[in-house]
């Protein structure tokens, strides 16, 4: 992604065609004065000298999907479940390998990052043949990884009370922009929860689901202005959930209250947005009356509620497979249970990534999951780079081993402070 958005540089026409194919990208954005010490351009990704023929803006969608999945599809196997990983971890030179040889898709910069982390995390996801994406977890108020670096911003629910809808957008492009200076491609937000329940609080806007839709909407194209891809949170809503899903299994609002309330900002965000490409990440919750699985391992949540009901074909992403609420006994088994389920791209510790590496191939081998359901995902997550499959030059296959991962610390976000 960064070639395009990071450059002000217009998506090339291949990349138009396959979103029109059910794949998410972003496009240019607004630039920004570089402040002392962010780091410069990165270097383009390494691509094919005579790359196969790219279908113009007017070309068929379904000609454009069909030359992106065979693309894809010639990948390395090793390399297309890589795609499917967004790894946690300050440990850069465990994973700056895996990130080379494309067995992992990217960073989820954790901690509250100093300068010089900030910048390694730029660093190590640059000039990378497979590309990389770094995403930051920065909502504002309890949740921001980068505040010593680009500054603060008000939670949801402070700017929501106190700001015009034009005044969050403002905000958040230029808070954004500066992100996009120190390497980040995805922002995880806005949170469009409605309510402030356990593992929210004042993370979410507002108990009102317009409120809701009005901040997530300035938010977000506060952050498309600036060329990133934001994230709608938590779907299908949190923040009237029976509990906080770092803690164990929770469930959300029967299914007609979910399509009454908490769906509400969701809709309504998405929608503003169209045709801009955007991301969903997809929380923990159950949803009574549709389903007793967490709404991760769930597709009756994702390829249901998500894709069918809301009409959202873009990225979909997981809350934090290693959550006790995700169900499963490891995070391996949970990034398979996401997958069949209609995701694209799981949040994992770095021991996670070993375990859902083996999972998957595992779970390809007893049919127990479809190889067209990794390589669909692994395409989404390529063009969510701003990556031509078809332009890539695969390297070798991957020399992956099966080394036991260190302990991932669990994910946890504060929720109190206004």
């Amino acid at each position: 992604m960064r070639g395009a958005a990071r450059a002000g540089r217009a998506a090339p026409a291949w990349l138009g065609a396959a979103l029109l194919a059910g794949c998410t990208s972003a496009s240019a954005g607004a630039g920004a004065a570089t402040p002392a010490g962010a780091p410069t351009a990165d270097p383009p990704a390494v691509a094919s000298a005579s790359p196969a023929p790219a279908p113009t803006a007017s070309a068929p969608a379904s000609t454009a999907g069909a030359r992106v999945a065979a693309c894809v599809a010639a990948l390395p196997l090793d390399v297309r479940i890589g795609q499917t990983m967004l790894v946690t971890t300050d440990n850069l030179p465990r994973i700056r390998p895996w990130l080379e040889q494309g067995v992992i898709a990217g960073v989820l910069a954790t901690g509250r990052l100093t300068p010089d982390a900030a910048g390694a995390f730029a660093a190590a996801t640059s000039a990378l043949r497979y590309g990389a994406l770094l995403a930051a977890d920065e909502e504002g108020g309890p949740v921001q990884r980068y505040q010593d670096v680009v500054g603060t911003m008000p939670s949801a629910h402070r700017q929501a009370a106190t700001m015009t809808p034009e005044q969050i957008r403002d905000s958040w492009a230029q808070h954004a922009r500066l992100l996009g200076l120190w390497g980040v491609d995805l922002v995880l937000a806005p949170v469009v929860d409605v309510g402030h329940g356990p593992g929210i609080g004042w993370r979410s806007a507002s108990a009102d689901p317009a409120v809701v839709a009005g901040y997530g909407t300035a938010v977000a194209q506060g952050i498309r202005d600036a060329g990133l891809l934001p994230v709608l949170k938590h779907f299908p809503g949190h923040g009237r959930a029976t509990g906080d899903s770092h803690d164990g299994l929770v469930a959300g609002p029967p299914i007609e209250a979910l399509r009454a309330v908490d769906l509400v900002p969701f809709a309504a965000v998405l929608g503003a947005l169209e045709p801009e490409p955007a991301g969903v990440l997809v929380g923990h919750t159950t949803i009574p009356g549709l389903v007793d699985q967490p709404a991760s391992q769930a597709p009756e949540a994702i390829e249901g509620l998500l894709r069918e009901e809301l009409g959202f074909t873009g990225l979909v992403i997981s809350d934090a497979l290693g959550m006790a609420a995700s169900g499963q006994p490891d995070q391996g088994s949970a990034l398979v249970g996401f997958l069949r389920a209609g995701g694209d791209l799981g949040i994992l510790g770095p021991g996670g990534s070993v375990e859902g590496r083996a999972a998957v191939r595992a779970a390809l081998v007893e049919g127990t999951l479809d190889a067209a359901r990794v390589d669909e995902a692994a395409a989404r997550v390529l063009v969510a780079k701003g990556m031509d499959p078809c332009a890539i030059v695969p390297g070798p296959a991957p020399r992956v081993g099966q080394d036991t991962g260190p302990s991932d610390a669990p994910v946890v976000n504060p929720t109190e402070v206004p």
